[in-house]
């Protein structure tokens, strides 16, 4: 089974402040109005032009229940289920958002890092950021906890969830301007200790 790496520590400001930086160049109106980024154009087209991944969307069920994104940092690809990216339905729609933008972190950061991390290993096939194991690593150590804050902040930029729920936004509402699923706010916003 493939070792699965412990990356860099980042703290959910520092993942935060990448998010408005990676927003700023190449999706700069959602930094000065909350509203849904175009997660389709960053996956389809900044990723492969800007950082040489190839994305698409794919069956990934051979991979095991449950596996909606996968990103090998041996082949530079990164794929999203196929089931996600078709889909019509608002919940389903937002959930292939959300996965979209969790992948496009690994695509940015940890791609790098896990080939510089292979290029010096033994074993070249033993490193994975794909796992099923439960791991006893601290949170921000964690490429798959670093990809869902990402997520969150790529989608959900701080300044502008945080000026919406001050406002009296409700969870829904806040969903709705983002173009995400209600759950994902509310973890967007405990994230930020704004709601307990």
């Amino acid at each position: 089974m493939a070792k699965a790496i412990v990356v860099p520590g980042k703290s959910k400001i520092e993942i935060d402040n990448s998010a408005v930086s990676f927003l700023s160049e190449f999706q700069p109106t959602a930094i000065k109005e909350p509203g849904a980024i175009d997660v389709a154009d960053l996956f389809e087209i900044v990723i492969p032009e800007r950082y040489r991944i190839k994305t698409g969307y794919t069956d990934l069920s051979p991979l095991g229940p449950g596996v909606l994104g996968y990103t090998d940092a041996a082949l530079k690809i990164s794929f999203v289920d196929s089931s996600l990216s078709d889909a019509e339905d608002t919940p389903t729609r937002r959930l292939y958002r959300s996965t979209v933008a969790h992948e496009m972190k690994h695509c940015i950061k940890h791609v790098q890092i896990l080939n510089i991390f292979r290029s010096i290993c033994k074993d070249k096939d033993d490193v994975s950021l794909y796992r099923r194991e439960k791991r006893n690593i601290k949170p921000y150590e964690d490429p798959e906890w670093q990809a869902w804050i990402f997520a969150g902040a790529l989608l959900m930029p701080r300044h502008h969830i945080l000026g919406l729920y001050n406002g009296g936004y409700s969870i829904e509402e806040m969903a709705n301007i983002f173009d995400v699923n209600p759950a994902f706010v509310r973890s967007r916003l405990r994230k930020l200790d704004a709601l307990k």
